[in-house]
Formats: structure tokens, sequence, C-alpha cells
């Protein structure tokens, strides 16, 4: 990364992945869920994400930053590159200039792959909404004398303060050394010096520079675990989808035949929420906290092996020796039951009770996986999901109204 001024032209990934040999973990399109971050509308905190597919991005350059690299533990400020910083741009929007295509990574990323190497950038723009102002605050915790407080900050939508990035790069760095993360490598972070046309354009923004071995989801293996029963369901004409108000429609569904026809489904779903569920035993046993801000659907990866990531820390990740013994342990039933509340309403909001049993089965797996000692998703079972997902993608994806990337025409070139 050391010497890098611009990113390269990336090379296209396969559009359309048709088996597991074909996908790619660390640009996985074809995947969907609620961490894929793509939606149309704007975020609140009284509606809940979209279901979305990874989208296709053009990056364009709208500032100015330095990359500050970080090796052996510690930033290096005797490196600093000139480095752009981009904002990610639908490749439908009708703008066709030159510009690096990378990938959606939740709302506010993306990943770009060039020189035999994938990068995510953390943060470059909420969506197609760019940065944006949100109508609503978060909340940071400070320690003051010892005791520690906490104080409402507005959220700047799309972007990460550079206090944050350089937190987070520092700490991705040190559970990866406590075999945490295996799937991000921090690089360093970007630290912006111009940004016109924003909101913000004096502030201190930064953004995190991560190597990928893989940028899928648990939630999205889940949705993916469910897509083959979606797709039939589909088909048969027994069930629908709006998109705007993402509500279920089903006409006739029989929920016993249901319960019959889905139980492979609800094993699969058991077996991830059994290993996703011991990945969170694994962090709190290794003495870290999630952070209330970070403990939900969706915010870890899972590689090719099986492999679970803890990723995204800026929601409050911590050690908890930082609180008493009692502070500690509230803290992480908060978590856990924060991540068991958010998942199961992801996975039945809007839906006939039937579908509601596949959520009801990853939290009771995701229960009994927290009560044990890690483990990964079996590789095999993580193969045949893809394998079966991608076989009906064209029809969930119908169903589910997604729209397609098109890259016809489109130029990509070095910014």
């Amino acid at each position: 990364m050391n010497g890098v001024q611009a990113l390269p032209s990336t090379r296209i990934p396969t559009l359309n992945p048709r088996n597991s040999s074909e996908f790619l973990f660390h640009l996985p399109l074809g995947a969907f869920g609620y961490s894929s971050g793509w939606a149309d509308k704007p975020f609140s905190l009284n509606r809940q994400p979209d279901l979305a597919p990874r989208r296709l991005v053009r990056l364009e350059q709208v500032g100015i930053a330095y990359f500050v690299p970080f090796e052996k533990g510690d930033f290096d400020s005797h490196e600093l590159r000139e480095f752009p910083f981009f904002k990610k741009r639908l490749l439908s929007d009708g703008n066709r200039s030159p510009g690096p295509i990378g990938l959606s990574s939740g709302g506010g990323s993306a990943i770009v792959e060039w020189e035999g190497r994938t990068i995510k950038v953390k943060r470059c723009g909420l969506a197609e909404r760019g940065f944006v102002k949100e109508p609503f605050s978060s909340y940071a915790m400070f320690e003051k004398d010892g005791h520690h407080f906490e104080s409402s900050f507005a959220v700047k939508g799309g972007l990460m303060e550079l206090s944050s990035a350089l937190h987070e790069c520092k700490t991705l760095a040190e559970i990866r050394r406590e075999d945490l993360c295996a799937a991000y490598k921090p690089l360093g972070v970007a630290v912006v010096t111009e940004l016109p046309d924003t909101h913000w354009p004096t502030e201190a923004i930064g953004a995190v520079i991560v190597e990928i071995a893989s940028d899928l989801r648990v939630d999205e293996l889940v949705c993916m675990a469910i897509s083959p029963l979606m797709a039939t369901l589909f088909e048969s004409g027994v069930l629908s989808y709006d998109p705007e108000s993402e509500y279920f429609d089903c006409q006739g569904l029989s929920v016993e035949a249901f319960v019959l026809q889905a139980q492979p489904t609800f094993e699969k779903l058991q077996l991830i929420g059994r290993s996703a569920g011991s990945a969170y035993r694994r962090l709190h046993n290794r003495g870290y906290l999630r952070g209330v801000g970070s403990s939900w659907f969706g915010n870890e990866v899972v590689d090719a092996n099986g492999s679970i990531s803890m990723v995204d820390l800026d929601g409050g990740f911590g050690k908890m020796t930082e609180f008493s013994v009692e502070i500690a342990e509230r803290m992480r039933q908060i978590e856990v039951q924060q991540y068991l509340a958010e998942s199961y309403t992801f996975l039945t909001e809007m839906r006939p009770a039937a579908l509601s049993f596949l959520g009801a089965s990853f939290v009771e797996a995701f229960r009994e996986g927290y009560q044990a000692d890690y483990h990964g998703i079996p590789s095999d079972l993580v193969a045949q999901v893809i394998d079966e997902h991608l076989a009906v993608w064209p029809i969930v994806s119908r169903g589910f109204h997604f729209p397609n990337d098109d890259l016809t025409g489109f130029a990509c070139a070095n910014p």
C-alpha cells in the first residue's frame, strides 16, 4: 500500500457467478441481506434497513487525503502519501465518467480490487446519497476521573470522524492478534484534507483502509440459505414482496406444508446460528465488549472456511476491564439481547407467521451457540448454501424486485 497515490483501474468481477467456485468472498456479488446497505429510502431509527443486494459502484474522486500506513502496531507518519478520497456512485445514475469500479460494503463503504489485492474504504458516502446530515443522533462513551459517561453526537452520514478511524484501525490490529478477525487486515487510515461541497468541509474526517479476504456477512449467508425456499414460494405464487412497504403478501400459504418443506432450511439456519453465537461467546471470553452500536445482525464476516470475523468496530468496541465486573456483565447481556432482538426483527417483521419460523430458528440456535465453545460454520455447508442460492438467484432477485447493474458502455479508467 505504501507509495500508492491513486487507485488504478480495477478488474471487473464476475457479474453472474454460477456456483461457489466462481463466487468471490472478497467481492460477494450475488449476495443480499440487511447489512448490504443499499437503501433507496433515508434511514431513521423507526424503520429497519431495506433488504438489498450488493451493488456495483463507481468511485468518484471528490476530495484529497493522505494515507497514513499502519505497520507493526502503530501509525507511520513519515510515510505519508497523497490518496484520493472517493464517493460511491451507482452505475445506473447516468454519469459515465471514468473511475474505478467497486462493490458496495454496507451503506457507507466500498471495496475495490487491484493488483491482486482487495481493499475496503470505510466510509465513502451513504449509498447514493453521498455525505448527508442524518435526522438523528448517536451515542459515544468517554471516561473522566475513572468514570464513564455517555454523550450524544450528530451522525455524519457516509463519513467517519478521524478519531474513530484511527481507533478502529488500531483495535482491528489488536483483535487480529487475538484471532478474532482473520478476514480484515488494517493497512492504515486516509486522513481527509480537502472535501468541498459537504456539510463538514473543515472537520477532521478519516477513512479506515483495510485489506480483506472476505466481506460476506452472516446475515447475507442466512438470506442465501433461505433463498431456495423463497424462490419456490415466489414461483408458486403463494408469496410476493412489496419493496416499498417491505411487506410480504401470501395467498394460501399452508403452515403445515411449509414446516415440512422448510426442514432442510431450518437445519442450515441452526448450524449458522450456533456458529454465530459461539463467535460472540469467544469474543466475550477474550475480555472484549462488542459495543452496543455494533451488536447487530450481519456485523460479522464469513470466509470460505466458515471462520467468523468480527468487523466494523466503531460502535463502542472495548475491553471489559475498562468497567466494573457488574457493569461489564450488564453490557454483555445487552449486546447479546440486542443482537437477538434485531436479527429476529429483520427475519420476521412484515412476514406471515410461517416465514417467521425461520427467524425463530436462527435466534434459538444463536442462544445455544452462545453457551458453547467457538466453532466455525462447516465449510461444506457454506459452499452448499452458495451453490443452492446462486442456482435460484434470478428468481429471488425478481421476486424481491432487486435492480440489475449494467456495465454496458461504462468506462473504467484511472481517476
